[in-house]
Formats: structure tokens, C-alpha cells, sequence
């Protein structure tokens, strides 16, 4: 009966709005989701996922049931998967959808290093006919459209245990994004001349991330 909450984004760290914990701790950074971050977890590593009432942790804002999962960093580890994608038709095979993980933990220190590409191909084609409000043939379409979106990006997060409780996390993440579209047509119709239409569409820019926290004991809370 559990399901995964994303968190919610807003300024600053805000409240706990996700109801996902990694080790009892709340998931840092914003460019990170929830899932993604779990994908990147081997499932050797996981001890056990617990089911616990978010107001018993001392976590601010948290509620109702949450997952906490509880997982060891041993050694170095890694994780792939290749999600290719083939259709019989107007579209080139998806061979470039895929991730790669690799996470240690040296001393008070773990890190996770993920390369992933969110892609896809779709397309479509035919012919179309085209009547008046009289039921008159006036034209007939023939189409064929293709788009192709890639989005590489590359992530790290690195997570810190400090004396007396200290938690620090560093996430950097950097994302290229590249969009091509293409359509050719022809008209046809009677006492129209034969016309041909084509439609090519780039599109491509990058997102990033630097973010980081601290967090520490400070008289009788935490900061």
C-alpha cells in the first residue's frame, strides 16, 4: 500500500515533502528524484526498507508513512541497464537509452558517480484526405515526421559523516539536451497545383546543478 512521493521543489531546502529516506536521512538536491536516486542503489547494498510514521523521525514536515532504506556502501559497486527501442516504421532504431551507476564509501565519505540519457524517437506517416463541409474531396496529404530527443546527463553526489552527527552532501550534475524534428509532405488536390512541404526543427541547450548542505547540532536542535 506504499507509494513513492516526489519531493516537492522549492527555494531553499524547505520542508520534508518527499516520504522517501536513504540511512534515516532526507534525499539532497533538487535536480536529483526520488527514483533516480534509488536506481542508482545496488540491491546487494540494501539491508532492509522500513515502513515507519514520518512524525516519529526528527525530520521537520515529515508525515504520514515513509520508506526509509537502509543500505551499505561496501567496496565499490555498479549497476548498468540499455533500454533500446526498435519500431517498423519512420523512425531510425533507439539504441542511445541507458544509465550506468558506480557508489563506494571510503571512511566518513560515499559517493555515487551515474551517467544516464533520457531518449526517445517517434514518428509517424500517411496518407490524409481532406473534404469540404460538402463532402467534396479538395485535397489529399501524404506526411512523414520523425523527432529524435537525447538528453546525456552526467551526475555525482557525494555524502559526508562528521563527528557528533554531522551530515554533508555535495550534488553536481550537468545535462546536455539535443532535440531534431523533420517532416516532408506533398498536397495534391484537384485543380491544385502538386506542393511539397518540409519542416526541419533544432533544438538543444544544458542544464546544471551545484548544490550542497550541512547539517550539524546546535544547542538543543540542528541546524
Amino acid at each position: 500500500g506504499f507509494v513513492i512521493r516526489q519531493a516537492v521543489q522549492e527555494r531553499g531546502l524547505g520542508q520534508a515533502t518527499g516520504n522517501v529516506l536513504i540511512n534515516g536521512q532526507r534525499l539532497s538536491g533538487k535536480s536529483n528524484d526520488v527514483l533516480g536516486q534509488l536506481g542508482r542503489i545496488p540491491a546487494d547494498n540494501v539491508t532492509r526498507i522500513e515502513i515507519v510514521d514520518g512524525a516519529t523521525l526528527d525530520i521537520p514536515g515529515l508525515s504520514g508513512q515513509v520508506a526509509n532504506v537502509i543500505a551499505e556502501a561496501g567496496g565499490i559497486s555498479g549497476q548498468w541497464a540499455w533500454r533500446p527501442e526498435f519500431r517498423a516504421y519512420y523512425t531510425d532504431p533507439l539504441l542511445t537509452r541507458g544509465e550506468v551507476s558506480v557508489s563506494a564509501a571510503h571512511g566518513a565519505i560515499d559517493y555515487t558517480f551515474g551517467l544516464e540519457n533520457g531518449a526517445g524517437h517517434s514518428g509517424a506517416g500517411g496518407g490524409t484526405r481532406i473534404f469540404d463541409a460538402e463532402r467534396n474531396f479538395t485535397e489529399y496529404r501524404e506526411d512523414a515526421w520523425t523527432g529524435e530527443f537525447n538528453a546525456p546527463k552526467l551526475s555525482a553526489r557525494l555524502g559526508y559523516e562528521g563527528p557528533a552527527g554531522s551530515v554533508g552532501n555535495l550534488n553536481l550534475s550537468y545535462q546536455r539536451v539535443f532535440y531534431d524534428y523533420l517532416e516532408n509532405g506533398t498536397r495534391t488536390g484537384p485543380g491544385l497545383p502538386e506542393r511539397t512541404r518540409r519542416v526541419e526543427v533544432e533544438e538543444g541547450g544544458y542544464n546544471h546543478e551545484i548544490a550542497g548542505d550541512y547539517e550539524f547540532a546546535l544547542g538543543v536542535g540542528r541546524l
